[in-house]
């Protein structure tokens, strides 16, 4: 499945309520800093409504599609919306994990990634590349992994290129060396955490002309550096719209966090989470019922193990970025447009 198939089976943004919304807005970016420099915002305990709905489905499609849009089965991931609980406070990292700090773990514990053993090579992006009348093509390659995705990125940027597995290597070893539980953070509460008590598609609202405040996705700024890659997609405006800055990747925290305080939770790069990925998995949830702390599936589809991955990224439109937009894939797999932030258990 193409990287275009994959992220076209985003949907509508879900609707929202915390109970815990007073004391998160006075208490927004209290949390603590970690000997790695992880900054970590405490997230209260509350309840969601997660997904979205047909009524939103239909809004959506009618004012924003600007092309067909997916197939009717292709937007059941998302439904039906239902509420949630998260039933402990915790931290989550204010930032997607940096290539410095995955340094570091590399030299602490000498780890490689799944892109570099033996050669296997991640999806990278080669900006010099023509293929079908677009400059610069996504592709897979041995070359590419967290080093080298194709294009520049300095220490402060999200690393990409690191698989599920990777990842969780990564928790791992933070948890040893900070004595202390880091993990992925759970599907749903990465929804909860970047919704922070909106019932918008965005956590800024549910304007896409305002996202280059808020995100960085394909805009303007990835359409000059690469042309023909942006005009498909929906949603976009090159005429109008202002750029966000950022063609690939940006530095962590170059935009408007949320209410939490939490940055880049639309746009930059699709994060990993936790959790397996069932397309039917929310049909379990009835509209009378709680899910308290829901962690996935115990297996994916077809017995394929696929994990969960929410945000959106620089290569795609507003669209795939909303709070309730989801995309999937292998553990082992690895891309240029994918990384992960953490989770500390309180």
């Amino acid at each position: 499945m193409t990287p275009r198939a994959r992220h076209a089976y985003a949907l509508l943004a879900g609707t929202v309520l915390v109970y815990a919304l007073a004391s998160a807005a006075s208490g927004r970016g209290a949390g603590i800093t970690d000997r790695l420099g992880l900054t970590l915002v405490r997230i209260p305990a509350g309840e969601f409504l997660m997904g979205s709905t047909e009524e939103q489905d239909q809004v959506f499609g009618t004012r924003f599609w600007r092309g067909a849009p997916p197939e009717d089965d292709e937007r059941e991931t998302e439904k039906p919306q239902h509420r949630v609980r998260i039933s402990k406070a915790f931290y989550m990292s204010a930032h997607e994990v940096t290539v410095a700090q995955f340094r570091r773990f590399v030299s602490a514990t000498g780890y490689t990634t799944e892109a570099e053993k033996g050669g296997r090579g991640g999806r990278g992006f080669d900006t010099r590349r023509v293929r079908d009348g677009k400059t610069g093509a996504f592709e897979s390659d041995g070359r590419y992994n967290w080093r080298n995705p194709g294009f520049r990125q300095g220490d402060d940027h999200p690393v990409v290129l690191v698989s599920w597995n990777d990842a969780t290597a990564f928790a791992d070893w933070l948890s040893r060396t900070e004595k202390a539980v880091y993990r992925l953070p759970t599907e749903a509460e990465w929804e909860y955490a970047c919704r922070a008590g909106t019932s918008t598609w965005f956590n800024f609202g549910d304007d896409p002309a305002i996202v280059y405040r808020h995100a960085n996705l394909a805009d303007p700024s990835l359409e000059k550096a690469q042309p023909g890659h942006v005009t498909p997609q929906r949603l976009i405006d090159l005429g109008r719209e202002p750029e966000d800055g950022y063609a690939y990747t940006a530095p962590v925290g170059r935009y408007q966090p949320n209410a939490f305080g939490l940055f880049d939770m639309h746009g930059n790069v699709w994060e990993w989470c936790r959790d397996r990925y069932q397309r039917s998995y929310y049909h379990r949830f009835g509209p009378k019922v709680t899910a308290i702390d829901p962690p996935g599936p115990e297996s994916s589809d077809d017995g394929v193990d696929l994990r969960v991955l929410r945000g959106g990224s620089w290569y795609v439109d507003a669209v795939n970025a909303r709070a309730s937009s989801r995309l999937w894939d292998a553990p082992s797999d690895s891309f240029c447009y994918a990384g992960f932030r953490i989770v500390r258990e309180l």
